[in-house]
């Protein structure tokens, strides 16, 4: 909750006060901790994205119930979950790690974690993912893998957003009162980024030519 006083001309006192804000955890693992297991990794997870092509197992049309590969990236998250994948346990550990880091910083009692599921999605350039969100989750997370300036950011949207909007069609001229629709982060590699599994969340199209590279992750505290 955030209280800002009011200075009217006479007359009057008083503030506003802006209510339920939504928290999106925004940081970065050392580059030293990271560098010799994205080497490692790198060629497992295009060895993985290659079985999982053989396998049928991404979708290559317009279906509704699955991200399109053709625009959406190649995602792991119709395979096996890489939690039961032994080749992905170093960076299972790694992002495990940096959910506990943050935990410690942030729970103001004792807590457990589980982390649910987690995939990859490489995104050639063109590619991007429409605006979703994690359901029957707690918590949801990404790993920036591989990326560089023209990988394109990750916006998070007001999910009540539209409906405000429509009470005032826009015009609103009160500035405390208009909504801020979207929140941009651009990402680096090593980041992470945590936020409620219930926020929708989008991308623009990688404008690069090198493949934009992220972990997807749920997991709970309790």
């Amino acid at each position: 909750m955030h209280n800002v006083k009011l200075n009217f001309e006479s007359g009057y006192t008083g503030k506003y006060t802006q209510l339920y804000p939504t928290t999106i955890a925004n940081f970065s693992a050392d580059a030293n901790s990271y560098k010799s297991l994205h080497q490692r990794m790198r060629p497992i997870i295009y060895n993985h994205r290659d079985r999982l092509v053989d396998a049928g197992k991404l979708n290559f049309d317009d279906s509704d119930t699955k991200f399109n590969a053709n625009e959406h990236g190649f995602t792991s998250y119709y395979g096996p979950c890489l939690t039961r994948v032994q080749q992905f346990q170093p960076m299972i550990s790694f992002i495990r790690q940096g959910i506990l880091a943050l935990a410690r910083e942030i729970c103001d009692h004792d807590f457990s974690l589980k982390i649910d599921n987690v995939w990859f999605t490489i995104y050639p350039k063109g590619h991007s993912i429409p605006r979703h969100s994690h359901p029957a989750s707690q918590f949801s997370g990404v790993y920036y893998f591989d990326v560089n300036e023209d990988s394109g950011p990750i916006y998070f949207e007001d999910p009540v957003g539209p409906f405000r909007l429509w009470y005032d069609a826009g015009k609103n001229p009160a500035k405390p009162f208009r909504p801020k629709e979207t929140y941009k982060v651009d990402p680096e590699t090593g980041m992470f980024l945590i936020f409620p599994s219930w926020l929708p969340h989008r991308t623009t199209s990688n404008k690069s030519d090198s493949d934009r590279i992220i972990f997807s992750y749920n997991f709970s505290l309790g």
